[in-house]
């Protein structure tokens, strides 16, 4: 609650990079309860083998949110220069993660 008064509710919380440990699980599930309203929508881009990705996953089914994830199309990477050669692109996929808020806390 008081993350909320401080911050508000939003629709639609975008993220990339925030789960590295199954340590970030129960906080970040927690604030995402504060600050996205019901109905609302969380989208988590994340790469492929990500430590505490799956916990992750699970809290936010636990917690009652309807969760859909999808592998990234590599070719929408390709010619990234921050993501290395084509064929470090197409060997470490990325997945999107759309969660929606089902019920409020």
């Amino acid at each position: 609650a008081q993350l909320r008064r401080a911050h508000g509710s939003y629709d639609v919380v975008l993220a990339a990079d925030v789960v590295y440990s199954s340590g970030c699980v129960g906080g970040l599930t927690a604030a995402l309860g504060a600050l996205v309203r019901e109905n609302g929508l969380f989208v988590q881009c994340f790469p492929a083998g990500r430590h505490g990705q799956q916990d992750f996953l699970r809290a936010l089914q636990q917690a009652e949110w309807s969760c859909d994830v999808q592998q990234l199309e590599a070719a929408l990477l390709h010619g990234c220069s921050h993501q290395g050669s084509e064929d470090e692109v197409s060997a470490h996929p990325f997945f999107v993660l759309q969660a929606r808020r089902c019920r409020r806390d």
